[in-house]
């Protein structure tokens, strides 16, 4: 079998597996091969013997592409820190020592890197197809192993084509899948079936970032929604600086001008979070808002701020400035309180009077 035979979904596919696994596109191309013998009595099992090894060696082999701009930004997010804390010309970053922890344990972490972060309906997604993966296994290892004198060739065929369907569902190049997300960027009018796409599209925290980092369309917000996409996932320590984590708050601020009513719904939901960076974008997302919505979120900044936390406070300069520019002294009045108003002790004397020295400055300036 030449790969210039192929047909078109064919060479796609090979293509696929040969990134992963050399041994593995050449199975593939033995199973087109035996399946064409008609003249082959033992066809179906020697092409299913070929399935079940391919299986097993993407199973084995599937690696996590390193993710250079999540790496880029881990460097200036931490080096952000420094600054806040006046450390910056005692230390820089510019290196950090990145290991993904259990890469072989699951699938579905070999295929998706951190998938308890993703939107839980794109986690369900990823799930069903990781049990149809699982289900095509046991059938062409059966099969394999003559479980049955006799072969369903119709039943056969179905699984294969699945086969091949979640090949290109869960192994689609990174270019394909921003090309994918760039159309749907631009569509006008979205409705549940761009949703259906958008789910099928991301398998990976760095695809929704990039899809929500740079969609600026507020008729997204209401479809979003609906299919839960701004429920925070549970699935990330509450002190991980993970830069993809939650990156639907990249969204919220890029159309809270626009939405703000909608966009304050979805932080009051979210002001009870202990993970810090979700916090730190919250406030962000604050910032964007009208300086007539930003005074009405007094409550909200008194949960994400209740303890000691530099990073958080340099947001809240910005903050108070816009609202002196715009003569809201009163609310102003009300975000120094919480910035001076500890309730967690648990930091240690030190740390608090370093915050309040950087704090006063960071207002008086």
């Amino acid at each position: 079998m030449k790969i210039e035979n192929l047909e078109p979904r064919q060479k796609k596919i090979y293509f696929l597996l040969l990134k992963i696994n050399k041994l593995a596109s050449q199975a593939y191309l033995g199973t087109i091969f035996t399946l064409g013998q008609d003249e082959n009595p033992d066809r179906f099992q020697q092409a299913a013997n070929s399935i079940r090894h391919i299986l097993g060696l993407i199973s084995r082999d599937v690696n996590i592409e390193f993710d250079t701009t999540e790496y880029k930004m881990l460097i200036d997010f931490f080096n952000n820190i420094l600054k806040c804390r006046d450390l910056q010309d005692r230390y820089e970053i510019e290196e950090l020592n990145i290991k993904y922890i259990n890469q072989k344990k699951k699938l579905k972490v070999k295929i998706t890197d951190k998938p308890d972060v993703l939107p839980e309906i794109i986690q369900e997604n990823i799930s069903m197809l990781i049990s149809e993966w699982n289900e095509l296994n046991q059938f062409f290892i059966k099969t394999a192993h003559y479980y049955s004198e006799t072969i369903d060739e119709a039943l056969f065929y179905e699984q294969f084509r699945k086969f091949e369907f979640i090949i290109l569902e869960l192994f689609k190049s990174s270019t394909e899948i921003k090309n994918n997300l760039d159309d749907l960027m631009n569509v006008s009018e979205p409705n549940d079936d761009h949703i259906y796409l958008l789910i099928k599209y991301i398998l990976k925290p760095a695809d929704s970032h990039y899809f929500f980092t740079n969609l600026k369309k507020p008729k997204w917000f209401e479809l979003l929604k609906n299919h839960n996409f701004f429920k925070e996932p549970k699935g990330l320590d509450p002190g991980s600086f993970m830069i993809h984590f939650f990156p639907q708050m990249n969204y919220l601020k890029n159309i809270a001008s626009e939405k703000p009513d909608e966009v304050l719904q979805v932080l009051s939901n979210l002001q009870d979070t202990q993970t810090l960076i979700l916090r730190r974008a919250i406030i962000e997302c604050i910032k964007n808002l009208p300086i007539d919505y930003v005074t009405k979120t007094d409550k909200i900044l008194k949960r994400i701020t209740k303890s000691p936390d530099i990073a958080l406070h340099s947001i809240l300069k910005e903050i108070c400035l816009d609202l002196i520019e715009n003569s809201e002294i009163d609310f102003l009045e009300k975000i120094l309180k919480i910035m001076f108003s500890f309730k967690d002790t648990s930091q240690s004397s030190e740390d608090l009077l370093r915050f309040l020295l950087t704090a006063f400055n960071l207002v008086l300036k």
